[in-house]
């Protein structure tokens, strides 16, 4: 049963992110959202023949609902499409991204997006309220990503596979027209559907992928349940057996959390210009500029990097948490 007597870290988060759906965008932040969205379309558009984006669609192809999916002209049910959306929109690996680790959410289009899109199509909602909600999505995760102990990737959890349903979820409740209760409890029920690994990334497998869709079809979900009347637990975020601890074995930082952000995040999260890790994209780059011919690939015998080894840069680079071949 809920503390009626105090309000846990929840409860003041979805304040901040209420105030911040019920309000006009400001104009750099409305250019933001527009601007992401229309990266991640596309990407998508880009994305949505590769391999992982097909076994996404065969999986739920036999659906019938109200719903699109990008290369595609049958349309599915709104938890179906925002999870093959997801898995389209981080196949390529093109997608818009943090500095690294949890912070801005990893990549918060590849699950915000495609949470609310299906969930403005299956309600009607207009575009300005579908803008918002990508603003609230994104700050979201970049509040929480920010606010986490750096023991939860540590641990080797995947940063998106953890966040992904928690800016589905916020994103989905703004659509749905959340209080700021519901928002805290949206947030609260999306906690309990965070997951993933990274194995998939070390081996090449497709998991990773469909972690961008579970994230955006999870946090679809969590909205729905606490639009639907469902109460939860006043410390969900920051209680013994809640999110942080459990996912970090640590205290968040509640100021972090909470402080007035001096620009939204959705304004503050970058794209990559290569299909590769971040970590990786200044050395594509730099390989790009300095090489004025091609190069047949048989002839290279060897590639060198050096980078610090150590802090944010790339989780460890330069094998990104991995000893090169």
């Amino acid at each position: 049963m809920n503390d009626t007597q105090r309000e846990g870290l929840g409860a003041q988060l979805g304040r901040v992110l209420g105030e911040m759906g019920r309000q006009p965008l400001a104009a750099p932040t409305l250019a933001a959202a527009k601007a992401k969205l229309l990266h991640a379309c596309g990407v998508s558009l880009v994305s949505s023949r590769l391999a992982s984006a097909q076994a996404a669609w065969n999986a739920v192809k036999n659906e019938r609902g109200d719903c699109f999916v990008f290369g595609q002209s049958q349309r599915i049910p709104a938890g179906d499409a925002a999870f093959v959306n997801g898995a389209i929109g981080h196949s390529s690996l093109l997608e818009d991204c943090g500095p690294g680790g949890l912070r801005q959410g990893s990549h918060p289009g590849t699950y915000v997006i495609p949470a609310a899109l299906a969930a403005a199509e299956s309600s009607g909602a207009n575009g300005r309220r579908f803008l918002a909600a990508l603003a609230v999505g994104y700050e979201t995760v970049s509040r929480i990503g920010a606010a986490a102990p750096l023991s939860i990737v540590a641990r080797k959890f995947r940063p998106l596979g953890v966040m992904g349903p928690l800016g589905a979820a916020a994103a989905a409740a703004v659509i749905g027209d959340a209080d700021d209760r519901q928002l805290a409890d949206t947030l609260a029920i999306a906690v309990n559907m965070s997951c993933g690994t990274t194995q998939g990334i070390f081996e090449g497998s497709m998991e990773p992928y469909f972690q961008a869709g579970l994230g955006a079809r999870n946090g679809l979900f969590a909205a729905r349940i606490a639009l639907a009347g469902a109460r939860t637990a006043t410390d969900a975020l920051e209680g013994e057996f809640g999110f942080f601890q459990t996912y970090g074995g640590e205290a968040c930082n509640a100021q972090v959390l909470l402080d007035r952000a001096t620009r939204p995040a959705i304004e503050q999260v970058g794209i990559k210009h290569y299909a590769a890790c971040l970590q990786n994209q200044n050395t594509v780059a730099l390989i790009s500029d300095a090489i004025e011919h091609p190069i047949d690939p048989d002839t290279i015998e060897r590639v060198t990097i050096t980078r610090s080894a150590t802090g944010t840069n790339g989780l460890n680079s330069p094998g990104v948490s991995r000893d090169g071949p």
